[in-house]
């Protein structure tokens, strides 16, 4: 049984058996020293780092966009697999904005601390080029309900600073101490409208 054509063998048991032998010896030992660089963005390397307070995390400052895992082969497969689904999880609370640097630049801070307040949420921004052009991404993150009325909020109030072309102050001092029932919106509405003039939009 079994012959060769051109050194390859025509039998399957054969063939089989080679495979496997070729797997086993391709397989990193489970105890083996290893070190793996996993692609983690920055905003969530801190939150993974405390999530796990594990050793084995390391910070790669040749590449900061990347965290360095240190230990047992086994063990970091199973270390990579739970920082995986933790960064995943951290994602899918997130909304993310890509919006031109000047606009940006009008939401001063105290209207974002005034959302996160309001809507308990938190915010990150973060600087990127697109096409040559500097862009800022803006993270909104919470849960599912405060997350949609953080951004609709914010949505709006981007609108008006498209739409004025101007800075808006913080908005903490028009709040409304009985507060539930007057939005972040609907006071910054009556500010902008009542003290500042038209002027052309600015588009995105």
């Amino acid at each position: 049984t079994g012959g060769y054509d051109n050194g390859l063998t025509l039998d399957p048991e054969l063939a089989d058996r080679k495979r496997q032998i070729e797997a086993q010896s391709n397989k990193i030992p489970e105890k083996h020293f290893s070190m793996m660089y996993l692609y983690v963005e920055e905003r969530f390397q801190k939150k993974v780092a405390s999530a796990f307070d594990d050793s084995r995390i390391r910070f790669h400052m040749d590449a900061p966009s990347h965290m360095r895992l240190e230990g047992r082969y086994a063990d970091l497969c199973h270390l990579r697999e739970q920082i995986t689904e933790c960064v995943a999880d951290k994602a899918s609370k997130e909304t993310i904005y890509s919006l031109p640097h000047h606009i940006v630049l009008r939401l001063k801070r105290s209207i974002l601390a005034d959302i996160r307040r309001t809507h308990d949420v938190n915010f990150t921004i973060m600087r990127h080029k697109h096409n040559g052009e500097d862009m800022m991404l803006v993270a909104v993150e919470g849960e599912p309900e405060n997350r949609l009325n953080a951004c609709d909020t914010l949505e709006q109030v981007i609108n008006k600073i498209k739409s004025h072309s101007v800075d808006v102050p913080g908005l903490e001092s028009y709040a409304d101490e009985k507060g539930a029932s007057t939005s972040t919106l609907a006071r910054l509405e009556d500010l902008v409208t009542s003290s500042l003039p038209s002027a052309p939009g600015m588009g995105l």
